[in-house]
């Protein structure tokens, strides 16, 4: 969304215009929803972490807080949501097999074997390599290439110089290379 315009649905919203916030929910719901899935791997618990990431937003809208970056705001929320729910649950897991179901293309599973044991396989490779990363590098690599997040946006969510995520990024995507090798 463009500046401009995320200020101005902000501003409808605090005026208590519903469709206003059903834009933003419309635009970021799926995009935090995809963040926290490949966090929390549970289908319920990300359904339910990006629910609390919009409560949380509007309550931050009640208190007449000044947005300068909704996205960043949006994912901050959804970090220490997702930091809060493995505080609680103390469980650490990436993917499952509803995933899967969802890369794997269903209709060309028979025709496709091959290439599907090796999407797997390969799939099954990145979530023990990512586990053994820390959470940072974790994090950064899933907005990254999971969520298509830009330098500069990534930066802005974590409150670091792009130089800075750039550097942490090739760090990470080093160590997750040379995890997956030694596998």
């Amino acid at each position: 969304m463009f500046k401009v315009r995320e200020k101005f649905i902000l501003w409808r919203i605090q005026q208590g215009k519903i469709k206003a916030f059903e834009e933003i929910y419309d635009f970021y719901a799926p995009k935090i929803y995809k963040f926290i899935y490949f966090k929390v791997s549970l289908v319920e618990d990300a359904e339910d972490l990006t629910s609390q990431t919009f409560i949380k937003f509007l309550k931050y809208l009640n208190n007449k807080k000044i947005i300068n970056n909704l996205q960043a705001l949006l994912y901050n929320i959804a970090r220490n949501l997702v930091i809060d729910f493995y505080r609680q649950k103390k469980q650490v897991s990436l993917f499952d097999d509803k995933i899967k179901d969802q890369i794997v293309d269903k209709k060309n599973l028979i025709e496709n074997l091959n290439s599907t044991l090796d999407l797997a396989i390969e799939i099954k490779n990145i979530k023990k390599a990512l586990k053994k990363l820390n959470n940072e590098d974790k994090e950064i690599i899933i907005l990254r290439f999971i969520n298509d997040l830009s330098i500069r946006e990534i930066s802005k969510i974590f409150g670091k110089s792009q130089i800075n995520i750039r550097v942490s990024l090739h760090r990470a995507l080093k160590k997750l290379k040379k995890i997956i090798n030694y596998n």
